[in-house]
């Protein structure tokens, strides 16, 4: 009996080429250059209302760090697992934590 090719089972790989207009936009974000972030949360207020009516959060646009401040104190150690947004490190710091690391 032949032995037959497996079949595709990934998770996240595609068995068909993309659509022009996806490949298009990745010719030109690669052509930019640039492949950090293009500058935030485009709509902040979505992403607070919501923190409110999830969590009753009320997180001022310049106290992204609130949160950390209200559920631990200074001296506390706070557990990242990294890779993390970098600013976490700073933040964590300057508001007197400690990085814990789960590695």
């Amino acid at each position: 009996m032949k032995q037959l090719d497996p079949p595709p089972m990934c998770v996240a790989d595609m068995d068909f080429k993309a659509p022009p207009a996806v490949l298009d936009a990745l010719h030109e974000a690669v052509e930019h250059g640039v492949f950090g972030y293009p500058g935030g949360a485009t709509d902040l207020d979505a992403v607070t209302g919501w923190q409110v009516r999830r969590f009753g959060w009320d997180v001022p646009e310049k106290g992204s760090c609130r949160p950390l401040r209200s559920s631990s104190s200074p001296g506390d150690s706070i557990l990242i697992q990294p890779p993390v947004y970098a600013p976490f490190h700073g933040d964590i710091r300057l508001n007197g934590r400690h990085l814990t690391y789960a590695r």
